[in-house]
């Protein structure tokens, strides 16, 4: 596809391929390897040796600084609350608006990159400076059903809007220091021999569920999640090791019992599944370090309440989940092909697009302007007092 040029080019292009139920993310450039990545890990990146648990200590005290003064629906949803003020959190900002998420992607146009360019003749250089810009990315997601023709053609969905029980996922309603959603059980259960969910029983040759150790919030994320291509990743990691006999030996007995996993028929039995598969997934993510993350369906996140600023934005969340594995401490921050992105010893959920749009760097103050006749700008982005003072200063 062709680089957008205008607003009328970008508006063509979403009518004729996006006019489901998608959402919506700008991002002024490629970031390649951060790319959709929450501000949270960002931050994480940015402060050596810090862990998520201190994200979550630091909006705990954020609270403490400015709790007294919040509603009780401000502290329901004080993790959007904290993300709509500029804390960094876990939470990756999305829209269902295609011209908000193009106001974002533009909104640098002012913004050049200065390089210098050098032209050199037996020695004699000549140098100037040269201004460039970023062209910029709009990422889409889909929302749209599961429906029939899309199983004929082994379609996935990414949202967990239809849920068998959404509750299980909404953090609106929880104390302040619960606001997050726990995906540490890789590291737990490999620490911990008696918290495995799974035992060999070899004279029945067959696996038996502890399933009341088994958490109904993993259950059910796996059980909409593409449980069939997990268990080809392990497969193949498998049969890639099987020749060589040593490193073979020395695979956990679960993951060396892989090969004899059943594959769900139906969505009825995805859930039973999902158990099974949960635990050579952890020792499977041990194994890669830091190499693998399955491919879950991205948690959805839609406050109880509609902030001022999320009004207009149309906005709502990915929660972005990540979990600490071993060993891996010191692994660069990655995020190539679809890897999982390494914070210190912490696995990132890569946030990986339905579909992208560029729009050309050398047109972003034509599509900015184009945007404010509408009324998409910064006054109606941001509708405080502050942005609405600031837009007038640069336009009046």
């Amino acid at each position: 596809m062709d680089k957008i040029t205008s607003l009328q080019g970008y508006i063509e292009e979403i009518n004729q391929n996006y006019s489901g139920n998608f959402f919506f993310r700008g991002e002024s450039q490629d970031f390649g390897k951060t790319k959709n990545l929450a501000s949270g890990y960002r931050w994480l990146n940015d402060n050596t040796g810090r862990k998520v648990q201190d994200l979550i200590n630091m909006r705990c005290e954020y609270f403490r600084d400015i709790g007294a003064h919040l509603n009780s629906q401000e502290i329901e949803n004080f993790i959007t609350y904290a993300q709509h003020h500029g804390l960094p959190t876990e939470l990756l900002d999305i829209t269902e608006n295609p011209l908000v998420a193009l106001y974002f992607a533009v909104s640098d146009a002012d913004k050049k990159r200065v390089e210098e360019k050098c032209v050199c003749v037996k020695e004699k250089c000549v140098c100037v400076e040269e201004k460039s810009a970023d062209d910029a990315i709009i990422y889409i997601f889909n929302d749209n059903k599961y429906t029939e023709n899309m199983k004929a053609s082994n379609h996935q969905t990414q949202f967990l809007s239809d849920l068998d029980q959404p509750e299980l996922f909404k953090l609106n309603g929880r104390n302040i220091e619960n606001q997050y959603f726990d995906f540490k059980w890789a590291r737990d259960i490999n620490t911990a021999p008696d918290k495995r969910l799974m035992v060999l029983d070899d004279s029945r040759e067959e696996h038996k569920i502890k399933s009341d150790q088994v958490d109904d919030f993993l259950i059910s994320l796996f059980a909409e999640s593409d449980t069939k291509s997990m268990k080809k990743a392990i497969r193949d990691e498998i049969n890639s090791l099987y020749s060589d006999i040593d490193k073979y030996s020395n695979l956990n007995k679960n993951l060396q019992s892989s090969r004899i996993l059943p594959v769900p028929d139906t969505r009825q039995n995805a859930k039973s599944f999902a158990k099974m598969i949960i635990p050579y997934i952890t020792e499977f993510m041990q194994l890669k370090q830091g190499e693998y993350f399955p491919p879950l369906k991205y948690i959805h996140i839609t406050p109880s309440i509609i902030f001022d600023r999320m009004r207009n934005q149309q906005g709502s969340f990915i929660y972005q989940l990540s979990t600490e594995l071993e060993d891996t401490e010191g692994m660069d921050i990655r995020n190539t092909d679809g890897l999982p992105i390494c914070v210190g010893n912490s696995v990132v959920q890569p946030i990986k697009e339905f579909a992208s749009i560029t729009i050309d760097a050398d047109f972003k103050g034509k599509i900015l302007n184009q945007l404010d006749s509408i009324g998409i700008n910064q006054k109606f982005i941001f509708s405080d007092d502050d942005n609405v003072a600031q837009y007038y200063a640069k336009n009046f």
